[in-house]
């Protein structure tokens, strides 16, 4: 392992972070495993937080609760120096191996074979695995795409001091109408979508936290998929690795089984791997409603990451896209849910959010965390508010 430069990517749920990772591995000196740990993320979740959380729960975006704030602090404060149970580990492994089966299925044999006295050994075993079953060269950067990982950067750069972290962003109107559009596919993957987008927030309030870190690098798939050379190039030197091309080169991407890669598009098959039109592909899949639905929550956010919006996140028809979404959502079966389960008490929350960017006062700590999980992230949001002019051809 002393040899390798560990990487971990990472993004919400449909941001395109496959999509990032077969471009990686397009390179001849890195390799990337696609999807292949989840399960031990919940895993070192549970191990990190313990009894305050259901090991049974699903990932949490942490809002809402002083519990919820608790839980984010340890996951980045802790260290995967921790003991992996042995029996979790056995218990763990048919569940790994057919995760990896999906997108990495030459890993599969390292999945059912994973073991370590802690959590750090065992991922360091594992991505020793992905080197020599990819026969990667000496110091070759080798990485891990995970999605819903942001919280476990700091403990991973920790344990691999000189690892490097990618967070994959992508327009929230993007993420949820590619979630959303899931539905003509596999339902059994469409997430509840106030979930994903405290999320998509959540993983913005971690790239801010982690922003002065330079193994840190905020990577947007609009600008990827606009100017894949540019961005590709600056992920290069990043990783530390020479700029020959292969990444944005299409014909070089491969998928799991060896052939050429196609992205994994919600609304097509067959959608070519890397096209500006993917950025913009929202405009016409999400329904208005969604649309303001998405900017009520994360509006303030995306204007602080410089997303323009359509309207202003506060404005009344943002409020009752919002009100009327979180209504219909809360009768429906999702994959997957971290909501309060109370679509009155979440609507008073996104709206205490509005209040208290538009208030000049000060805010304890205590009222402001489990809204915006940190108070940098607050104050940009509060820097950030402003009226927004209705901008139907915004770009995203």
């Amino acid at each position: 392992m002393s040899a390798l430069r560990p990487l971990l990517i990472t993004g919400p749920a449909r941001s395109g972070t496959t999509l990032v990772a077969r471009m990686l591995a397009a390179h001849p000196a890195v390799e990337v495993a696609v999807d292949p740990l989840f399960p031990l993320l919940k895993a070192i979740r549970n191990a990190v937080v313990g009894d305050a959380i259901d090991p049974s729960a699903p990932l949490q975006d942490n809002h809402g609760a002083a519990s919820g704030v608790a839980q984010l602090d340890a996951m980045l404060a802790g260290d995967l120096s921790e003991a992996a149970d042995p029996a979790v580990l056995a218990a763990l492994r048919p569940a790994l191996a057919e995760r990896c089966a999906i997108e990495s299925p030459d890993l599969v044999a390292a999945a059912e074979a994973l073991r370590g006295p802690t959590f750090r050994a065992v991922l360091a075993r594992f991505l020793d695995a992905v080197a020599i079953t990819r026969d990667a060269a000496d110091g070759a950067v080798v990485g891990l795409k995970e999605v819903w990982a942001a919280d476990l950067a700091p403990a991973f750069l920790r344990a691999f001091p000189g690892g490097r972290v990618i967070l994959v962003r992508r327009d929230p109107r993007a993420v949820l109408a590619s979630n959303l559009g899931m539905a003509r596919h596999d339902p059994s993957q469409v997430a509840h979508p106030l979930s994903v987008l405290r999320h998509w927030r959540k993983q913005e309030a971690i790239a801010a936290l982690l922003a002065t870190d330079p193994r840190v690098s905020v990577l947007s798939y609009e600008g990827l998929v606009r100017d894949p050379a540019g961005v590709t190039s600056a992920v290069c030197g990043f990783l530390g690795v020479d700029d020959d091309g292969a990444m944005s080169d299409p014909a070089r991407l491969r998928d799991a089984s060896g052939n050429a890669f196609v992205a994994n598009s919600s609304f097509e098959t067959g959608a070519a791997g890397v096209a500006p039109e993917m950025a913009e592909r929202w405009r016409t899949r999400l329904p208005h409603e969604r649309v303001r639905m998405t900017e009520a929550v994360c509006g303030l956010e995306m204007a602080a990451a410089g997303l323009e919006l359509t309207g202003s996140p506060t404005a009344p028809d943002a409020v009752e896209a919002l009100a009327r979404c979180l209504a219909d959502d809360d009768a429906l079966t999702w994959s997957w849910r971290s909501d309060l389960g109370d679509p009155a008490l979440d609507l008073a929350l996104e709206l205490a959010r509005h209040a208290l960017v538009a208030d000049e006062h000060e805010v304890p700590d205590a009222v402001l965390r489990p809204l915006f999980l940190f108070a940098d992230a607050f104050r940009s949001a509060r820097a950030a508010h402003r009226p927004v002019p209705t901008h139907a051809g915004a770009s995203a």
